[in-house]
């Protein structure tokens, strides 16, 4: 979705009639499930919010820390959702109730965002050792790849008719560190990690010094 054509410009391509260029660095990012918005986020410490039809940016959140991973989490039809990871550990998550039929087609017939556009909002964050490496989920539970793998259970409570009357609880439910006896006593740090079928997860790890010259999964 992104290119550099220098180390100061990025292309963002949202379809073949639509490029916007940014000078802020483009790390992670992703789209939502109804392919109507793009996340970008990088060393800037700030997460944008692009219409994808028309190329243009519709939010802009300030995380306040470099970011590396942006993870979509499609658990529900009434709401969407969002982690974001940073570099210096920070894992929030954010959300919104899922946008109105009326809201698609005032966005569709070309009327600003700010008549459409409804703002993401914080429900809850915390704090990991070390960068945040790698996002992943299965239903309701998340494994986070920083310095350790951790699993968290994500809950929601609704607390009246309202869409928006909900709350949020994330609880740390696992914490999984490499054995060194397993791999020669060698130091390694999780790199990535993915839900396979019936909550197996498969994790990659690699050198912590020098980075990367062997990965074990």
């Amino acid at each position: 979705m992104s290119a550099a054509e220098s180390p100061h410009i990025h292309n963002l391509w949202f379809s073949s009639k639509s490029i916007f260029k940014t000078n802020e660095s483009i790390d992670c990012s992703a789209i939502t499930g109804d392919g109507s918005l793009v996340l970008t986020g990088g060393r800037d410490g700030f997460l944008r919010v692009w219409d994808a039809i028309a190329g243009t940016e519709v939010s802009t959140i300030s995380i306040g820390s470099p970011i590396s991973q942006i993870t979509l989490l499609n658990l529900s039809k009434r709401r969407e959702m969002f982690l974001v990871g940073c570099k210096d550990g920070l894992l929030r998550l954010y959300w919104r109730p899922t946008s109105s039929y009326f809201s698609r087609v005032l966005r569709t017939i070309g009327l600003p965002s700010a008549i459409w556009f409804q703002p993401f909002r914080v429900a809850l964050e915390t704090k990991l050792i070390g960068r945040i490496e790698s996002i992943a989920y299965s239903k309701n539970t998340i494994a986070v790849a920083s310095d350790n793998i951790c699993i968290y259970s994500l809950k929601t409570c609704l607390l009246g008719v309202l869409a928006s009357s909900i709350r949020f609880e994330l609880n740390l439910i696992g914490e999984q560190t490499l054995d060194r006896h397993l791999i020669g006593g060698s130091e390694k740090r999780p790199n990535f990690v993915h839900f396979l079928h019936d909550n197996l997860l498969l994790a990659t790890f690699v050198d912590c010094r020098p980075s990367g010259l062997e990965t074990i999964m």
